[in-house]
Formats: C-alpha cells, structure tokens, sequence
C-alpha cells in the first residue's frame, strides 16, 4: 500500500494470494489425507463387522446341526465371502468343529480372514459311555 492512495495494489493483492496458496495447499493436503484415512478405517470397521456377523451365523448353524455354508459370491452391500464347510473332528464325547471364512472388499482393496474353533458336546452321552 502507497501512503498517496488506500487499497492494495493489483501486484500486492497477487502477493498476498500467492502468500495465503503457499499456506494453504499443505493444510488442505494434510485435511485430505486425513480424511482418507478416515474412510478407509470405516471401510476396515464395516468389513471386520460383516464378517464377525457371518462368522457367528456359521457358529449358530453349526449347533443347530447344519453344516452346510453359505453361499460364497458378492453380497448385496459390495463384499466377497468365502466359507469353506465347516470340518468336524472326533474329540472326546463330542466333536472339534474347525469354521474358516474370507471376507474382502474389492472396492476399498480390504480383506479379512479367519477362523474359529468350536468343540460340541452332545447333552447325553452315547449309550455304553459313562456321562
């Protein structure tokens, strides 16, 4: 600003955008990033939910004695799952049941995997066993 005239001139107000830009454009570049990582850790979340559900879907069907899986393919909300049937091994009385399950996300390139270990016990032993 010039002491005859008030107001900026057109080259300091240029100045002045190009000072506030060199300020911004790491602060808005940060903000992005953070907010990708945002997103993708909701993705993770939705994801490891979904296949924690699908997971305790397969435990139940299991004790209700179906040991057939689910079907394995895309799901209505964008996920894959893949389940393998359920194997059952002699333990004792009662049997070691061995659930796998893979989940992943092809849009959000996410995926999850597992397993669980269940051992069943029928309520009555088996004739000639002692309870």
């Amino acid at each position: 600003m010039t002491p005859h005239r008030a107001g900026f001139s057109l080259i300091e107000a240029l100045l002045a955008c190009a000072l506030l830009a060199l300020v911004l454009a790491p602060v808005l570049g940060a903000f992005r990033a953070h907010l990708a990582a945002a997103g993708r850790m909701q993705a993770r979340l939705r994801l490891e939910r979904a296949w924690r559900e699908r997971l305790d879907a397969a435990e139940a069907r299991v004790r209700a004695g179906i040991t057939d899986p689910l079907p394995s393919g895309r799901q209505p909300g964008g996920l894959v799952f893949r389940e393998t049937a359920p194997e059952a091994v002699p333990c004792g009385p009662g049997q070691l049941w061995h659930l796998a399950l893979e989940a992943a996300d092809p849009r959000e390139s996410l995926a999850a995997a597992g397993e669980r270990f269940l051992i069943l016990v029928p309520r009555h032993a088996p004739a000639g066993e002692a309870p």
